[in-house]
């Protein structure tokens, strides 16, 4: 008994294959509120939660309130692709590529660290960049870079 004040209404979002309409028929049908397609920018999913919690975000002044090497720190190699980089191929069995390739098609963060905790310390820089990508929920990038499994196979050739 609320003696007239109405619980809030628990919002559901649904995070659904990118293009899958059917998966999105679905999930409003079984009593979700709304849809992200995955994988969704992290700004698309603070739009989802303003919208629904009616909040309003305040950001800090950019730079005003980092130290001085925190820019240099955010360009380096953990965040931006590396430059010169081995092929998955060359320095992975083709079977990690594809258990790479199927863990970031099925949004996998879990499996997919994993999998790039077993990159050599050689290319440490190309696992910064994959943690990057998972850590930023970019599954569709780590699919781009492993290729599809059929694609890689054709290119050992």
């Amino acid at each position: 008994e609320f003696d007239g004040i109405r619980p809030h209404q628990t919002i559901i979002l649904a995070m659904i294959p990118s293009g899958s309409e059917k998966d999105k028929q679905l999930a409003l049908s079984a009593g979700c509120d709304d849809f992200l397609y995955t994988p969704f920018p992290e700004d698309e999913l603070l739009d989802k939660i303003s919208e629904y919690l009616k909040v309003q975000y305040q950001y800090a002044p950019k730079l005003l309130s980092q130290p001085s090497g925190f820019l240099n720190h955010c360009d380096s190699a953990a965040v931006t692709q590396p430059l010169v980089s081995a092929t998955p191929l060359q320095m992975m069995s083709l079977e990690w590529v594809e258990q790479l390739y199927h863990a970031a098609a099925q949004c996998s963060d879990r499996l997919l660290l994993q999998l790039i905790s077993q990159i050599p310390a050689e290319y440490e820089s190309t696992a910064q960049y994959l943690n990057h990508l998972v850590d930023n929920f970019r599954f569709d990038l780590v699919m781009e870079w492993a290729k599809k499994p059929e694609d890689s196979a054709n290119n050992i050739l």
